[in-house]
This record gives structure tokens, sequence and C-alpha cells, in this order.
């Protein structure tokens, strides 16, 4: 008799989901799993389906694992285990569910889930650190999130507010009393538009009372869509509490600003390879969303990574350090280098939901000398041979934040000595308006500064490119050389 299920269709849902997932027969016999428990058990589907899994897994027998699946089998009722990894301080929740067909086996690594939570915690704290009020409106001008100091400030709570109209909430009335019409409000205007505004208003407190602001807008920007905007204001009322508040946002931007560059670790001190990065933002004063991160891996490798968030200031630095930290959450966790990107933005799809980030991440083979490296719709490596030649590294992928986010392909280089890759975000190449252009420049400029050692190079492309730009953008230049001689 065949079976009802489809495992193509199961397997294929099944592979949007990082914790290894078993699909059993009454009997114990593996239908289906999915690439993480393939690589959690170290088999392949090929070798356990239609097996009993007592067979493929040993140490199952006899243990409470398989008691707790006969009981799910026998009740009909789920159940969910809590275990220590052997040889690990991390805990893993085994989830069996029942199922028309058996059970559905679930495992989730607690310790790595807990990390993550941790981080997307600090980073929602540092936007509630700010003294400026700070809230954010979808296309249609309804409240998406409003953070502390905009909560004290207004009155409300960011709960009540919630999908509420921004206007009708509190900017509805002029200074005399008047209606404000809507056709009129430089707020909405930014929606329509899409341009940035400065402008000094009345916003409307909770209790009536009118309160004078000076108000920033910055559109949020997706697939060349106008999807909302970021509002930021200060209270103007009291002219030296204005003072202090915008005292109290500068220390509280440079304190992100200097939590980024912490978060950001300094290029590791081996000559195999070299790394040199620098990054300025768009606004010198403030964070922005291009970031960088590395990390040595257990196999003599180096896990690298460029991110640029849509998107500029804290929101953006917020969204840029969810990212790295999910990739090199997951680079650890031994995800294949062709998942990465699918299952990080998978990952940070409920918490960060308006997420879009172009990235570049990269795995170097010390042993091998070879770079391998997928793209998250970024722009494209250059790589500078030892014999001062160029070319572009082209790979395809869409960004993380997009419904199909993900690589198509993995590209892999060898890096002879003294060749050079440069990696880069897009503030490098569109400074002068014409990315074609920009991109010609930026190899140009990269044969240029050939013979400095990487920390000067990278320094050397940020600084020219922005002395010479039309549009100012975050810059970020990671160069990684392969000495002579190694």
């Amino acid at each position: 008799m065949s079976s009802p299920v489809d495992p193509d269709a199961w397997r294929r849902v099944a592979d949007c989901a990082s914790d290894p997932l078993w699909l059993l027969d009454r009997q114990l016999r593996v239908l289906v799993l999915n690439a993480a428990a393939e690589r959690a058990a170290g088999l392949t589907a090929a070798e356990v389906t239609g097996r009993d899994i007592r067979d493929a897994c040993p140490d199952l027998s006899g243990s409470e694992r398989e008691q707790a699946v006969l009981r799910v089998l026998a009740s009909s009722v789920g159940e969910v285990l809590r275990l220590r990894q052997p040889g690990h301080e991390a805990w893993l929740d085994i989830d069996i569910q029942p199922d028309p067909l058996g059970v559905v086996i679930a495992v989730r690594d607690t310790g790595r889930v807990a990390a993550l939570e941790h981080a997307m915690r600090l980073e929602s704290a540092v936007l509630d650190a700010v003294s400026e009020g700070i809230y954010g409106i979808d296309a249609h001008n309804k409240i998406t999130f409003m953070n502390a100091s905009a909560e004290r400030a207004l009155g409300y709570t960011a709960a009540a507010l919630a999908g509420v109209d921004a206007h009708e909430a509190f900017h509805h009335t002029r200074a005399d009393g008047a209606p404000y019409p809507v056709e009129d409000c430089p707020l909405l205007a930014t929606l329509r538009d899409g341009q940035p505004r400065v402008c000094t208003d009345l916003l409307w407190r909770a209790d009536r009372t009118a309160m004078s602001v000076e108000y920033r807008t910055a559109p949020i920007v997706e697939d060349g869509s106008i999807t909302g905007a970021v509002v930021s204001f200060l209270d103007l009322s009291d002219r030296l509490a204005a003072d202090e508040a915008r005292l109290a946002a500068e220390t509280a931007t440079g304190a992100l600003h200097e939590l980024q560059q912490v978060l950001q670790p300094p290029p590791p001190q081996t000559t195999d390879p070299c790394l040199g990065i620098h990054y300025l933002p768009a606004d010198a004063a403030a964070a922005g969303g291009d970031l960088y991160d590395w990390q040595e891996l257990p196999n003599d490798g180096m896990h690298l990574v460029v991110v640029d968030v849509v998107g500029k200031g804290l929101v953006a630095a917020r969204d840029a350090l969810a990212v790295t930290h999910a990739l090199r959450l997951l680079t650890l966790a031994d995800t294949p280098l062709d998942q990465v990107v699918k299952q990080a933005s998978w990952l940070l799809a409920d918490a960060y939901p308006d997420l879009a980030a172009t990235a570049i991440v990269a795995r170097y083979d010390r042993a091998r000398h070879r770079l391998r490296f997928v793209s998250a719709g970024h722009p494209p490596p250059l790589f500078i041979s030892e014999h001062g030649t160029t070319r572009y590294l082209e790979a395809s992928g869409r960004p993380l934040g997009w419904p199909d986010a993900g690589t198509d392909d993995v590209i892999d280089v060898e890096v002879p000595p003294g060749a050079r890759v440069v990696f880069y975000t897009d503030g490098l190449i569109e400074a002068r308006r014409d990315i074609v252009e920009g991109m010609q420049a930026l190899a140009d400029l990269a044969l240029q500064v050939r013979d400095l050692e990487a920390d000067a190079a990278a320094r050397h492309l940020v600084v020219e490119t922005l002395t010479a730009a039309v549009r100012r953008d975050d810059c970020l230049a990671l160069v990684l050389d392969r000495p002579t001689g190694t």
C-alpha cells in the first residue's frame, strides 16, 4: 500500500527549518528526514529511509528517547524531553508529536537559540536607550513600533498605538486649534515621495497638551517601493531641556557607534590571510547599517561576512548586528554555505519582519588557499591577481528578508600568493551615482593601492571614494591578502 505522504514535498517544507526533523511510521521506520537531521546524524536520507531508526541510530535502543516515542505512539499524546548533550553544557529539547503515519520528532539546540535571543534583546535595548523619540509607520501611516522615549514623551504605550494612524493619534490639530488636514502633513509626504524631511511642528500628548518638536523622517524602501518610514523627534518645549536632550542623544548615538565597533571584531593577527578593514558611516556622528564579521573556524578556516542593511541609523545598525549574529551562529553550527543565507533569513523573519539586507558570506581555507563564498544580492567582490589584473567575482542570490532569500551558487576561487580580494558595500560604487562607472573607479583605485598593506589599502579605498563622492552613503571595505611566500 502506497504511503499517503509525499516524501519530496515533506522534505522541501522540512528543509526550511534549521532544527533536525524526522518522520517515523508506527514501526519506527524512517519515512523522511530533513537536511538538518542528516547533518546532525551524519547520515544521508538514502542510508536511513525505510530502516528502523534504532538500526540507523543504535544509541536509541533502550534509551529514554525510545520509550518516549513508544509512549506517544500508544497514547497519541505528544511529549517533550529535555536532555543534556553528551560532553556539552547545552541542552536539547526533543519534541515528539503524534502523526497519522506515526510520529514527528523535532530536535532543538536550546543553547544556540538562547544565545540568539539574548543578542536580539540587547539590540532592542539599544534602541530604547536613546533619548530621542523614535517610531515607525507602514505604507498606510499605521504605527509599527515606538521606543521608550517616544512613549514617555507622548504619554502612550507602544501597544496602545500599534496599528493606529499616526496623524490621527498625535498630529491631528494645528497650534490655533484648527484641524490639521492629512494632505498637508509633512510626515505623510515622505510616504508619498520618499524624500527625508526635517521639520518643526506640534505633536499632541495623550493628555491633549501640545509639544513643540523638531522631527526627522526617513523613508523605508524595499524592492524600489516605499513600505514605510522611521520618524525621530526632539522635544523643543524648553530650549534648555532640548539642549540637554540633544547632548544625551549625541551621547547615546556615540555609545551605539562604540557598541557597534566593539561588536565588530578587530582584524585577526594572522599572516594568511591578512585582513584590512575600514568603515565610515554616511553621518560621522551616527551608526550605520554596514557591518562585517569574522570568526576562526575549527577546521583551520575563517568565516567572513560583509552586510549592508537597507536604511540608516539606529534601526539599520540593530538589524545589521542581528544579521551578523545569525550568520555566525549558523556557521558555527556547521550550516552548509549554500544554505546559510536562507536559514538566517528564516531565523530572523519573526523578530525583524521589515529587515532587508544584502550580504557576502565567505569561508577561507588556509590549507588549500581557496576562498568560497555566496552572495545574498550583494555587490561582487573584486579579485586582484598576483599579476595585477582585476575581475569581479559574480555570484547570484537574493537579500535576507525577501520571501525567496537565498543563494544560487557557491563561488570557489584559489587565492595565489600576492593576490588580493576586496569585499565592500555599495557606498563604494554608488558614490558617483553610476554603478558601472563606480565599479570601474573602484577597480582602478584598488590597482593604485596594490602595494599598500591590507589595512592601509582598505582605509585609502574608503577615504578616497568619499572625498570624490557625488552622494554619500555608509562605506565599508574589507581587504583580504595572501602575502607572497605563504
